[in-house]
């Protein structure tokens, strides 16, 4: 049997994947019942909304098909919709906390794995934090890849008159050099200019 991994040390990239490996390897049954035990509730919430999801658009289009056409708006955004996106957010929770739980738990334990009671005490302390920490991210995350985006579409809109699409394009050029040269946004050394 290989020794035990000792989690805190430097690794260089090709170590880090092949250390990942054989710990995963070494622990798979530790880590397994721990990701079946927390996370097996909303994997299964998941596949029952996803079926009943899908049971919804069938019958949605059953209806769209026998009909014709629909009497009124029709939206596959129902409750069941919710539940799924809401089941498979707290499945992203469950994962990355019973996760960082067992590896914590891990390294204190003098490299031993972990039993289920020790793991649960950590998941539910940091469950909600972890899960206002991932929500704040994606809020986060939407509103600057939407700030990220608007320009293209603003630029997409306008391109049907060529002379207003390059005088913005200009603009937001010039813009962007000039806060460049002026240090605002500092992407390159100072000597590169």
């Amino acid at each position: 049997m290989n020794p035990k991994m000792e989690l805190r040390q430097s690794r260089d990239f090709g170590q880090i994947i092949s250390d990942t490996i054989v710990f995963i390897i070494q622990n798979w049954k530790s880590l397994l019942k721990n990701y079946i035990v927390f996370c097996g509730v909303f994997i299964a919430g998941n596949i029952l909304f996803s079926i009943l999801l899908q049971l919804r658009v069938v019958n949605i289009h059953k209806e769209i098909a026998g009909e014709g056409g629909s009497s009124g708006p029709i939206s596959i955004f129902g409750s069941e919709y919710y539940l799924v996106l809401l089941f498979s957010y707290l499945n992203i929770v469950a994962v990355v906390t019973s996760t960082f739980s067992y590896i914590t738990l891990y390294q204190l334990n003098d490299n031993t794995p972990p039993t289920i009671e020790a793991v649960w005490a950590y998941f539910k302390y940091y469950f909600f934090r972890v899960a206002w920490s991932l929500l704040l991210l994606f809020v986060i995350c939407f509103i600057g890849l939407f700030f990220c985006v608007l320009p293209g579409i603003l630029i997409g809109y306008l391109a049907t008159n060529s002379v207003v699409t390059g005088i913005v394009t200009f603009f937001l050029c010039f813009n962007t050099y000039v806060l460049l040269h002026h240090g605002v946004l500092s992407v390159l050394p100072d000597n590169a200019y």
